[in-house]
């Protein structure tokens, strides 16, 4: 999933389902949300955006940190 922007609604929903995030923070709690989400392996803070979604959907230690933090949630 690509969040754009990392706010706490749509990184929750995305971590309570298990998919793994890009983000491209720019607002008040975007840049803590995605530096988080990343520091746990469930996502990355984007720098080249194709091939930072490619590695989400290519390396499966990605899926497994996100699957790892929905089932805590």
């Amino acid at each position: 999933m690509l969040d754009p922007f990392g706010g706490s609604g749509s990184t929750l929903m995305a971590l309570a389902a298990g998919v793994p995030q890009a983000f491209v923070p720019l607002f008040v709690d975007g840049p803590a949300n995605a530096q988080r989400v990343a520091e746990l392996g469930a996502g990355v803070v984007a720098e080249d955006l194709a091939a930072d979604v490619r590695a989400l959907i290519e390396d499966p230690r990605y899926q497994n940190a996100a699957a790892g933090v929905a089932a805590e949630i």
